[in-house]
């Protein structure tokens, strides 16, 4: 196989084979960068969304960063191969064991490892995943590390070339799964909800809309919010539907409920289709009287 030697081309060389093989296990994928292009040459679609996703602090519209879970790993990294530059700790790990039991459907990285060591004027850099969507998800995942690497060569000007090698234990490509990105009527309060409910109905409705893309992370509590309102305060345009809108509303918190239980005890089967398919019913059936 030719030698990769920038993100892009790493990026189409695992889409291909995915789509070509289907799903992939323990695999190895490699590139070999030179500092011109780690610097120069951005994933641009995605430096924006990487930069959300190194911050120290979760940004409001993420379910989760990876940021949060590495506070001062860069700085140990730099720092480590400073004083010891064949240093075998020039790493930060994003979760621990004890993170990841009882875990269950909670989301959770699956960048796991970021390791970096220097010898003469090569940079090698180990990254792993426990799973990989290369549809998507890959893009973001390689500006990340573009940004990292990034982060530690401006600290060594004397090294050219980077050799990075990811490893994956489960690729596989999911073009509908979501960025984890949470929905906008997720981040509102009660107020702002019944606002947009009371003067924008046709935003709602979007807004709605937005709940009902494929996601890993399953959020009823906008409804739950809904429900409040419908029961302390509802709009004075939707006030003689009341009851068939909170009806609505339990079966699809209810169902929201079910299909969150039933991807603790598994990710893949029949069954979770069948609960995302009976939640997203709901949702739409909800939107159309709202």
């Amino acid at each position: 196989m030719d030698v990769i030697n920038s993100l892009e081309a790493l990026n189409k060389f695992v889409v291909d084979r995915v789509e070509a093989e289907g799903s992939l296990f323990s695999q190895l994928y490699k590139a070999v960068l030179s500092r011109d292009e780690v610097i120069n040459a951005p994933l641009k679609d995605m430096t924006s969304q990487a930069e959300d996703w190194i911050k120290d602090a979760c940004p409001a519209h993420l379910h989760l960063n990876h940021g949060e879970y590495v506070i001062g790993g860069m700085e140990h990294i730099i720092n480590e191969i400073k004083n010891k530059p064949n240093s075998n700790r020039a790493l930060y790990s994003l979760i621990s064991t004890n993170k990841i039991i009882n875990s269950q459907d909670d989301p959770i990285p699956s960048f796991l490892t970021f390791q970096c060591q220097i010898q003469s004027n090569i940079l090698h850099c180990s990254v792993t995943f426990r799973a990989l969507e290369a549809s998507n998800f890959m893009r973001l995942n390689l500006e990340e590390i573009r940004i990292r690497i990034m982060n530690v060569i401006e600290n060594f000007p004397n090294i050219e070339t980077i050799e990075l090698a990811i490893y994956s234990f489960h690729t596989y490509i999911n073009k509908q799964q979501s960025m984890l990105n949470k929905p906008e009527i997720d981040t509102l309060s009660v107020s702002g909800i019944s606002n947009i409910l009371q003067n924008e109905p046709d935003k709602l409705k979007r807004l709605i809309d937005e709940k009902l893309t494929p996601t890993t992370v399953v959020d009823i509590n906008c409804f739950e919010k809904l429900e409040e309102i419908f029961k302390e305060n509802p709009p004075e345009r939707l006030e003689m539907m009341t009851v068939e809108i909170l009806e609505n509303l339990k079966h699809v918190i209810s169902s929201g409920e079910q299909y969150r239980e039933a991807r603790k005890k598994t990710s893949n089967s029949l069954n979770i289709e069948h609960r995302a398919e009976e939640y997203t019913g709901y949702i739409k059936g909800l939107r159309k009287i709202l």
